[in-house]
């Protein structure tokens, strides 16, 4: 089994070998090889590239790019997007999007928690959220624009709104950061949000039983400066740190029990293509 480190290049390299179109297996490791993993860096995922380049570039200088963020985020799937319409993520109208998505499934990710009014649908629920963030517009991009030189302040504004959670939050800031919005946040490497799978990586690398908030962000740091001095791996930021520490956690896990839930597509259950 790898260390992080190990990980890491090696997650590297089976991207660089998949984008090269090198056929398969691109890696030895059998857990590497058989199940689903996020790459290194989030800008490197498939459904971040498609963001990028379709909404939050062409927004990054305007302010509506913040609600496009929102918006997105809140379904995070490309074909939900797509069906939307480029103008519902400047001019929401949830009549319009319901419209458009109704009987169309799964309109939200799996990747993650979308958590909505207990009485509703996905569909419906996701509107109802971002009707509420909607009608008080002036007043979001108000608040992001206050905050604009700290993730932190600005992920702690948008926990105000209804079921808009930790995760969902740091996936909005983090986006964010690539815009004028947040393009001059000082706490890009100092503040991170670590989740469940975040703590237990830190927890297989430093083998500690326990850390705290602070120990666990001081770790983080810790790592993200290792890994400025290492030539061979792409300059990372805290939020490559965290999700990575997260990945780390699953392949730890695989190695252990033998198995994870998510199949890498085109995977048979010894591994080959």
């Amino acid at each position: 089994m790898m260390n992080f480190w190990e990980f890491i290049r090696e997650r590297i390299a089976i991207y660089h070998k998949k984008q090269d179109g090198q056929p398969r297996p691109w890696t030895e490791d059998r857990v590497l090889n058989k199940y689903y993993f996020c790459n290194i860096y989030r800008e490197w995922d498939k459904t971040t590239i498609w963001f990028k380049d379709n909404l939050r570039d062409p927004l990054k200088d305007n302010e509506s790019v913040i609600f496009a963020t929102v918006i997105f985020r809140w379904f995070n799937r490309i074909e939900t997007a797509v069906r939307m319409g480029p103008e519902l993520f400047v001019d929401w109208d949830s009549k319009e999007a319901k419209k458009r998505l109704r009987g169309y499934s799964p309109v939200v990710t799996g990747a993650y928690i979308i958590k909505t009014p207990n009485d509703m649908n996905k569909l419906d629920g996701v509107c109802w959220c971002i009707d509420q963030m909607w009608k008080r517009k002036g007043y979001v991009i108000d608040l992001m624009r206050t905050q604009f030189g700290s993730l932190e302040m600005m992920h702690s504004s948008l926990l105000e709104f209804p079921y808009m959670g930790d995760f969902m939050a740091y996936e909005v800031v983090t986006d964010l950061r690539h815009t004028k919005i947040g393009e001059q946040a000082r706490d890009v490497n100092t503040w991170g949000n670590p989740g469940p799978g975040c703590k237990r990586g830190l927890k297989y690398v430093f083998h500690e039983s326990v850390f705290n908030k602070q120990e666990r962000l001081r770790a983080m740091i810790n790592l993200l400066q290792q890994s400025w001095d290492m030539p061979d791996i792409p300059k990372m930021e805290l939020r490559d740190i965290e999700s990575s520490l997260c990945e780390y956690s699953k392949y730890v896990a695989g190695h252990h029990s033998g198995k994870l839930k998510r199949l890498y597509r085109g995977s048979q259950s010894d591994g080959s293509k």
